[in-house]
């Protein structure tokens, strides 16, 4: 029997070309692994508010929602982010690594976390008062200043206005100072000056989760000795009358516009903001002109230029 002729025959092009890919959605699948990706070594795979970790606990929070691409870009044009930062969907530092758990009470605004300037650090607030809460209030979450791939801190500003929004009755909390860390933090967890140069593997035992309170006598305190700055940096919580040595009270930021100001102030000269302008600029021109891309998208640079030439 003879072998059957096969012809090759073309393809119908009238529709397109057979083996295209969207690439939207190779966009957005590659997006959202890299948005986990670096979400789960900056914060060690661990809920940075209890210290749970696990994949199947874990769950990558959005702090401005993903779809809210408008609220995104008012955050870029009034100054809270910076305006190279990418799509709030899969910007990195954007997000945050919380357990199913505290992911739930997160979007439903019963706390929020809030920048310090005075002690590089960020701070949970239980604004609602619940009770099972309150184990957490007024510690340092476990996030490094440091860490280039740290979320924006305005991101938590506005989450925070939500929580205020939400609970409209409640009253400004005070925390004492000393800040401490969450109890779960040990000694080993604070050195944040390691923490975005390795892969972010732990070495606690496995019962260093939620509600574990036998690491209490470890947390870590942070010093009550503000961080030197210049009296324009200083936050205005200590001219708060409820504010002592003992304790500190945040007061609604946008009901100050000092205290406002101060804040976004601290916000652009961090690292992750440095970060962001690094990696969405193209530095492909002279050095002059690299420098003033660089001026353009880190404002306070300009601001402290201009106080210094009228002194002089």
């Amino acid at each position: 029997m003879a072998a059957e002729l096969w012809m090759p025959t073309v393809f119908d092009l009238s529709s397109g070309y057979p083996f295209t890919h969207d690439a939207r959605a190779i966009s957005v699948i590659s997006g959202t692994d890299a948005f986990t990706t670096v979400i789960d070594t900056r914060d060690k795979k661990r809920c940075v508010v209890c210290g749970e970790r696990g994949r199947s606990v874990l769950e990558h929070a959005h702090i401005v929602p993903r779809v809210e691409d408008e609220t995104w870009e008012d955050l870029r044009h009034h100054g809270f982010i910076p305006l190279l930062a990418k799509s709030v969907q899969h910007e990195a530092r954007n997000g945050v690594l919380l357990c199913k758990n505290h992911h739930g009470r997160f979007e439903d605004h019963e706390f929020y976390i809030r920048w310090v300037p005075e002690f590089q650090i960020f701070v949970l607030i239980n604004h609602s008062r619940i009770e099972y809460m309150e184990r957490f209030h007024g510690r340092a979450v476990n996030l490094d200043p440091d860490d280039p791939r740290t979320p924006f801190h305005g991101a938590f500003l506005i989450q925070e206005m939500r929580v205020r929004g939400r609970w409209p009755l409640l009253r400004d909390r005070q925390i004492p100072l000393p800040i401490l860390w969450q109890i779960w933090v040990r000694h080993s967890d604070v050195d944040h000056s390691q923490a975005h140069h390795g892969d972010g593997e732990d070495k606690e035992d496995d019962r260093m989760g939620e509600g574990n309170d036998s690491t209490s006598d470890n947390s870590a305190m942070l010093s009550p000795t503000p961080t030197p700055q210049s009296p324009s940096d200083q936050p205005t919580s200590h001219d708060d009358p409820n504010t002592s040595k003992n304790f500190m009270t945040f007061t609604n930021p946008f009901a100050n516009s000092v205290e406002l100001d101060t804040l976004k102030r601290s916000f652009a000269v961090q690292p992750n903001w440095k970060a962001s302008v690094m990696e969405g600029e193209s530095w492909e021109g002279s050095a002059v002109d690299n420098i003033a891309k660089y001026r353009r998208h880190v404002p306070i640079l300009n601001e402290d230029l201009n106080v210094m030439g009228n002194k002089e």
